[in-house]
């Protein structure tokens, strides 16, 4: 499952994304998303589920998944190719 955001009320509604509704302790990713918001850029965020033993491994299907959504909200083609290669899919 992937989940999008957006602290941009315009920008959430106008790509179907979510705002935050964390409020708590943030690591690397909250505090780029915060300067980013400072500095005036709309940015999005994207995330996607990964089982938890599969955490630390390159995830290909997890790629693939991030990707076509991300295709999907911003109209943006991405390449993915060699994930879908490596899951076994053909574009």
């Amino acid at each position: 499952m992937v989940f999008g955001s957006s602290t941009y009320a315009d920008l959430a509604s106008r790509l179907g994304l979510s705002r935050p509704q964390y409020q708590g302790m943030t690591g690397v990713l909250g505090v780029l998303q915060a300067a980013l918001d400072r500095a005036g850029p709309s940015a999005i965020a994207m995330r996607v589920g990964v089982p938890h033993c599969a955490m630390n491994d390159g995830n290909p299907k997890s790629l693939m998944a991030l990707l076509r959504h991300l295709e999907h909200v911003t109209g943006v083609a991405t390449w993915r190719g060699q994930p879908a290669e490596e899951v076994g899919q053909r574009e």
